[in-house]
């Protein structure tokens, strides 16, 4: 049985609550832990808070549903079982989990994540190590020894 403890945290930047988790030392070589943004304003609060952080990976991800109700990102929906899978290998990672907004909000050129001068986002799904030229875009974020790659030098202590 692993030894994993899940706890709740309240973000400051919302009302709402980010989940994260711990695993021990004695189940990996570092801690991991993983934050749902929903808005771009929780994004900003989130970066000041963790960018300062050589570990931090960020998956740009469309919002789960359209207001019809389906999938408008496939590729988004493929990539990030493989992401989570190579995150919870991987030892020394803040996570975020960011929902760029819906189809219509996406394609709109004025999308805070297109125009943030550190993002440069084209597409979604785009998988990438903060402060660094790693990343991945598209289908390449379902590629599993891809996102391997990203997380190479984090496990240096």
């Amino acid at each position: 049985m692993s030894d994993v403890s899940l706890h709740v945290s309240l973000d400051v930047s919302s009302n709402e609550n980010s989940v994260s988790r711990e695993r021990t030392l004695s189940e990996s070589k570092g801690k991991i832990q993983k934050f749902r943004i929903n808005t771009y304003d929780e994004f900003q609060t989130s970066l000041d808070k963790y960018g300062h952080l050589g570990f931090l990976f960020l998956y740009f991800t469309g919002s789960e549903l359209s207001k019809d109700g389906y999938d408008w990102c496939p590729e988004c929906s493929e990539a990030l079982p493989i992401i989570e899978q190579e995150i919870d290998n991987a030892c020394n990672v803040v996570f975020f989990l960011v929902e760029v907004g819906n189809e219509e909000q996406w394609q709109c050129k004025e999308n805070p994540y297109r125009s943030h001068p550190n993002l440069n986002l084209k597409v979604v799904p785009t998988f990438m190590k903060w402060n660094s030229h790693r990343r991945l875009e598209g289908d390449y974020c379902a590629k599993a020894e891809l996102v391997q790659l990203l997380f190479e030098d984090n496990c240096s202590f």
